[in-house]
């Protein structure tokens, strides 16, 4: 017996070192790691502090704009076909009409950029089960046409347009198809233009310099009209586009001040039928109200050269510089400037 006690005596006494050994150690380590997780002391500031640094550029100083918003518009035209699309594309379909909004709350501006859809530029190619694949030098209205599903295709015009603009950030996007235009147009109330050339081919009122305001599917007709008018470019195309687009928010303001948020809310049941989009009816709604008074800028375009390339169909080469000047405007301002 007094064998056995002596024994566990000397056994025990190494459990005990060893435990307190451990429980010390513990100790430390949560001492030493609580010092480590503490917040570190704010260093004092003094002057203002940049977010980003200040650009140069034509001899000033550039900032990055703090309370912009931005969001791609998209018209998607599954009628007009181009053969590269029904051989590289998968949910098929294509972004013929492209235009970049930016709201800029710090100058109550809007800065709207309309580009063509025929501009080269890289664009995301995806697998049939749209895992991304790589990327491809092509028509920037290709890239909706890789998308599995609308949300993906419109992901995927919102990254090109993106990557044209250097990484610029797109926060929002929304695309319609382009059949849906006369039903839109007519829940704005008609949308008045002048007409800036001869497209009686398509409606014998629409004389050059005739002022009309367009019902139903002659807004479509307006719109997309292309190889049966004129030289048949995608630039005349453009043109009618932008005219269209002025009337279009001339539309919406009268319809604002006339009939308030509630012909806001009947225009949404068209939008809600036929878009696709990341935001919601609401944010929507409280976008637009908030900008209706807004100075918008006139509608920009980036400069380039057309030319049919190697495959037979338009191409359309942006300046970089041209791209540069539009970057600048829309996502920039003159560091100490008052707008």
């Amino acid at each position: 017996m007094g064998r056995t006690g002596r024994g566990n005596a000397r056994m025990g006494t190494p459990k005990v070192i060893f435990i307190l050994a451990l429980a010390l150690g513990l100790a430390v380590g949560v001492y030493v790691l609580s010092g480590l997780l503490e917040e570190p002391p704010l260093p004092k500031v003094r002057g203002v502090v940049e977010t980003e640094a200040p650009v140069a550029w034509q001899g000033a100083d550039y900032v990055k704009k703090k309370r912009v918003t931005t969001m791609l518009f998209m018209g998607v035209d599954r009628r007009e076909q181009d053969a590269d699309v029904a051989i590289f594309a998968r949910n098929g379909g294509q972004a013929d009409f492209l235009f970049l909004l930016v709201i800029d709350d710090e100058s109550d501006m809007v800065y709207p950029l309309h580009i063509d859809r025929d501009t080269m530029t890289d664009i995301a190619i995806t697998t049939i089960m749209g895992r991304p694949a790589g990327t491809r030098n092509a028509q920037i209205c290709l890239s909706y046409g890789f998308g599995t599903t609308p949300a993906q295709s419109c992901e995927l015009t919102r990254e090109a347009v993106s990557g044209l603009l250097n990484g610029q950030g797109i926060d929002h996007y929304m695309s319609m198809n382009m059949g849906s235009i006369g039903d839109l147009n007519d829940a704005a109330g008609g949308v008045t233009v002048q007409m800036a050339e001869d497209l009686t081919v398509l409606n014998p009122a629409w004389t050059t310099g005739a002022t009309v305001t367009l019902h139903g599917y002659e807004a479509e007709e307006f719109v997309r009209a292309r190889m049966s008018v004129g030289a048949g470019t995608n630039v005349e195309r453009m043109a009618r586009q932008r005219a269209y687009l002025t009337g279009f928010r001339e539309a919406l303001l009268m319809g604002m001040k006339t009939n308030g948020e509630s012909y806001l809310q009947s225009l949404f049941k068209v939008i809600d039928a036929a878009a696709e989009t990341d935001v919601s009816d609401q944010w929507l709604l409280d976008e637009l109200w908030k900008a209706r008074d807004y100075q918008w800028q006139e509608i920009m375009t980036l400069d380039g050269e057309h030319a049919i390339g190697a495959n037979g169909f338009m191409e359309c080469h942006v300046d970089p510089q041209s791209i540069e000047e539009v970057i600048m405007r829309l996502y920039y301002k003159q560091k100490n400037a008052d707008t």
